[in-house]
């Protein structure tokens, strides 16, 4: 089992006056920073705040007949939950997201607002695949996968879709990488659109599971990640993910904890655009140099963050020198 590019197609088709057309955005600082033109795709303007709206639609849309009327369950730290929870409400069913206990409460408040209900669980002492292992039986309700499904690779891919429509001859993409759904989806699109430009996924340095993963052509464990970047706290890259990966990325590469304030700060103050630390992986990547090319798609992944939290951020970044 694969993603092909026609699964993208459908989910287009699927999302199509429910997902947001998300803008495409430009701005000066940026370009100088990078010396190269870069479009950032705006997906915290997306429906729930992020890409993961994409996916969660999609593969509940696509479920057979038998399973349109069943409850839905799935695990996330949180922009996933939010999205099935919200996809739950629309279509009027009931929704249970396992959420991990260190997971940012502003994401578990969000999950519950949408009516899904809420279990809590510690990650340290247990994995997130323990947990999606006895979920979707037959008989209870049907698990949807943050990041390891066909349909929800496919949802995302459309963002990437989208980017490519707005913006040809692009030298690169680069998505944040945290399970692998959303850059296996991009990576698809990219390698029927425009197979010159080269995908490039963005993982923190205190992770590495999918880059030590495509690498060892299997799939690595890791710790979970101590990470700014929460979004991005996946342990080990998804079974289909990580084939579809190891196909369609050109790179993966990494970005320390400093980058990624300096990048959510330089977002904030310079462009006027609030982002989420795994959102901003991208963006830090491209300011780091870590990204060759003239022009640069970038995915936006999320916008998911508090007040409270950005403010930190900020503080933290103020002052600092480049750390390029």
């Amino acid at each position: 089992m694969t993603v092909a590019f026609s699964d993208v197609l459908a989910a287009a088709a699927r999302l199509r006056g429910v997902g947001r057309l998300t803008p495409v955005l430009s701005a000066a600082p940026i370009d100088r920073s990078a010396s190269a033109q870069v479009f950032l795709k705006a997906e915290n303007q997306q429906r729930t705040g992020s890409f993961k709206f994409r996916g969660a639609f999609n593969a509940v849309a696509a479920m057979a007949d038998g399973n349109r009327d069943t409850d839905l369950c799935t695990v996330s730290s949180g922009n996933h939950g939010q999205a099935l929870a919200a996809v739950g409400a629309m279509l009027r069913r009931s929704v249970t997201v396992y959420v991990p206990r260190d997971a940012p409460r502003p994401k578990y408040e969000a999950i519950v607002s949408y009516g899904a209900t809420v279990k809590v669980f510690d990650r340290q002492t247990v994995a997130q695949e323990e947990i999606s292992s006895r979920l979707g039986r037959p008989g209870g309700p049907v698990y949807v996968s943050s990041h390891d499904d066909r349909q929800v690779i496919a949802g995302a891919g459309t963002m990437a879709l989208e980017l490519f429509d707005s913006c040809d001859r692009l030298d690169a993409i680069v998505v944040p990488v945290g399970g692998g759904g959303g850059l296996a989806g991009a990576g698809v699109v990219a390698r029927a659109v425009a197979p010159r430009c080269r995908v490039i996924g963005v993982e923190p340095e205190a992770s590495g599971a999918v880059s030590r993963s495509i690498r060892a052509g299997r799939r690595i464990h890791v710790p979970v990640p101590r990470t700014i970047a929460d979004g991005q706290t996946v342990t080990v890259p998804g079974r289909l993910n990580l084939r579809i990966l190891r196909r369609v990325v050109d790179e993966v590469v990494a970005v320390n904890e400093a980058q990624i304030r300096q990048a959510v700060a330089f977002l904030y103050a310079r462009c006027g655009v609030i982002v989420e630390p795994s959102g901003a992986c991208g963006v830090a990547a491209v300011l780091a140099g870590r990204v060759a090319g003239r022009r640069i798609g970038v995915v936006l992944t999320g916008g998911n963050v508090d007040s409270l939290t950005l403010r930190g951020l900020l503080d933290q970044s103020a002052n600092r020198p480049s750390v390029r």
